[in-house]
């Protein structure tokens, strides 16, 4: 039961955002603006909050809402993100690296702040704004990502 609910809830708008995003052809910076907006107003206008609250409490006891919530949630989101990040460094836009651990850093604060969000609702004075959060995260990754002026850009170059 909880995995249709997931489907039916989510799926729809997961595979919209795989689509643009594996059929996006500008720089993959400019990607993660749009991606991290995307995930803010999902988040901000649907369940997905709330329910990754009750996996978190009750995966110990049910370990199957785990399963299904990684499955069929977090892995195509972290999947989707470490193949953008690796066309990216394919491309020389961005850093060598993990791409995988470059996808954990790029959604890990925003999973923080949907979390607070969630658990802190009614005592919280100044819950997060997610999409304020979306835009000044994807400006810090794009900058980390792209290298530095001592290591260099992704391609070689050295930034001025």
């Amino acid at each position: 039961m909880f995995r249709a609910v997931v489907s039916t809830a989510f799926a729809a708008d997961f595979e919209k955002m795989e689509a643009f995003a594996s059929g996006f052809e500008g720089p993959t910076t400019q990607l993660f603006p749009i991606m991290l907006s995307n995930i803010a107003a999902l988040a901000a206008n649907s369940k997905l909050p709330a329910i990754a609250k009750m996996v978190i409490a009750e995966s110990r006891n049910f370990p199957d809402l785990a399963r299904i919530w990684h499955d069929d949630i977090v892995s195509r989101v972290l999947d989707t993100l470490t193949k953008l990040i690796a066309r990216g460094q394919k491309r020389g836009e961005l850093v060598a690296g993990d791409a995988r651990l470059h996808a954990f850093s790029l959604v890990g604060p925003m999973v923080m702040a949907l979390l607070f969000r969630e658990v802190f609702a009614s005592t919280a004075s100044n819950p997060p704004d997610l999409q304020a959060l979306a835009l000044q995260h994807s400006k810090t990754i794009i900058h980390g990502l792209q290298g530095s002026p001592t290591t260099g850009t992704a391609s070689g170059r050295k930034k001025t």
